[in-house]
């Protein structure tokens, strides 16, 4: 009797623990919804959107767009493994002592496996991460990048992680022919070696501002410090647009981050007929079972561009034209080539003596087309409002140290003679270096060929740092 009531106890006491374990036990929360805009593209009358989520699948009546605060229609959604297009890649690898030979023989293995995962139009480049960082060309194609990836040796030199990753980003938002599509995968033990430089937060403060995703994959160990160096690389992956945060022990690492781009999506807006000030919002927002995301960037007003179009013209048989009007008409082309040069003699003769305080300067808030002449303004950053200094220009501003040939002449050691130029093509305003010694850099980004240059741009030249407006 008393063995039967012991098991009933028992049996009781065991029922209550397991129903106690199924409901104390903390129930795995799904991950938050998220949105990342990547990228677009513009041409005229439509914007391409490149975007990614966490999102199992996106239908176009569960996205809102809007630019500069009015809803836009979305024309097509696709998957970007839909549209045939390419995608440019960089690969950030480890050579430093810290990395053992068998791990880099691991970490070639799996660069070779995203070599054979990638297509023939895609792009690849491979930065070794040590004492330089060198720019390194992109290629194409299986056997390129089979070559480029044998070449790649261990060395005994530190990791110069931090500056890498500010300069692969440099370098994808630089190089302008490279695809919209662009991803960065990084394969180190997480340390970084130099202890000058940037610090983490500044870099996880371009990696936000970016829009690109960096995948991370740590190849290091089981030891403390190979453990805080996989979070600290994990924290790019975190903070990038979508990047993934993996290990060398997650299994198929090509096939997941291959993916994982592949299954990012592609919106198409019409934009004929919108129209913003200057610089508006462009925001994405996705609502779903799951939650609502959004995410949103600035878009020039000089990226909506209506198409142009050419009205239809009919052509009727006209009637037979009398002699008297071809004498008369010939008669009035004289007369109108007479005043043609009459008017280009005078326009030449006002031409050489315009003043420079005749030229209407542009504000700031002046919505006037660029024309062949105009009034830049430089304000030096921290200035007042009314120190900066107005230059007139005309097809050209030279910007040096040497007064008798710049048009802006500024009287500073590490400013060459002729440091940068800026030019009009097709109606908008460009800037250029002139092979100066310390660069010109345009919203602290190096110009490495001719680039566009907005309203309120800050231009670099040296330690100097001026606002351009106009």
């Amino acid at each position: 009797m008393k063995n039967k009531q012991l098991k009933k106890h028992i049996v009781c006491v065991v029922a209550v623990a397991i129903l106690a374990a199924i409901f104390l036990l903390p129930v795995a929360a799904a991950p938050p919804l998220y949105l990342n805009l990547e990228g677009h593209t513009a041409s005229p009358g439509q914007i391409k959107l490149y975007f990614n989520t966490n999102a199992s699948q996106v239908e176009a009546n569960q996205l809102t767009l809007t630019v500069g605060g009015e809803q836009i229609p979305i024309e097509s959604l696709r998957r970007f493994k839909e549209t045939n297009e390419p995608a440019a890649w960089l690969f950030m690898v480890d050579i430093s002592g810290s990395i053992k030979k068998q791990q880099f023989e691991d970490i070639k293995a799996v660069l070779l496996s995203f070599a054979g995962l990638l297509g023939e139009t895609d792009s690849a480049a491979f930065m070794p991460l040590g004492d330089e960082l060198h720019d390194t060309p992109f290629v194409r194609g299986k056997k390129a990048l089979e070559s480029a990836i044998e070449a790649l040796e261990v060395s005994r030199e530190n990791t110069n992680l931090y500056a890498g990753i500010v300069k692969a980003l440099d370098i994808l938002k630089t190089q302008r022919d490279l695809p919209e599509k662009r991803q960065v995968v990084i394969l180190s033990d997480g340390l970084d070696d130099f202890s000058r430089g940037y610090t983490l937060n500044e870099v996880n403060d371009k990696v936000k501002e970016a829009r690109v995703p960096i995948h991370t994959i740590a190849f290091g160990g089981s030891s403390e410090d190979a453990i805080n160096g996989a979070k600290t690389l994990g924290s790019f992956a975190r903070a990038s647009a979508g990047g993934l945060d993996l290990s060398f022990e997650d299994g198929d690492l090509a096939q997941t981050v291959v993916g994982s781009a592949k299954d990012g999506w592609v919106l198409s807006m019409n934009t004929i007929g919108l129209r913003i000030s200057d610089r508006g919002a462009l925001e994405l927002t996705l609502t779903t079972a799951e939650g609502t995301a959004k995410d949103s960037t600035a878009i020039g007003a000089a990226e909506i561009i209506p198409p142009t179009t050419v009205p239809e013209t009919t052509t009727e048989q006209d009637p037979p034209t009398p002699v008297w009007v071809y004498l008369s008409a010939g008669g009035g082309v004289a007369v109108l080539l007479v005043l043609i040069v009459l008017l280009l003699v005078l326009r030449r003769k006002k031409k050489k003596t315009l003043e420079k305080d005749e030229l209407p300067p542009l504000t700031a808030g002046s919505e006037a087309p660029l024309s062949p002449q105009m009034m830049l303004r430089f304000t030096p950053i921290g200035a007042s409002a009314g120190g900066g200094l107005d230059v007139p220009m005309y097809q050209e501003l030279l910007v040096g140290r040497a007064p008798g040939d710049a048009g802006l002449a500024l009287p500073d050691s590490q400013i060459s003679e002729i440091h940068c130029r800026f030019f009009f093509k097709n109606e908008r305003l460009y800037l250029e270096d002139c092979g100066s010694e310390r660069g010109t850099y345009l919203n602290g980004v190096p110009i490495r060929s001719s680039m566009p240059v907005e309203r309120d741009d800050v231009l670099q030249l040296g330690d100097m740092k001026m606002r351009v407006t106009w």
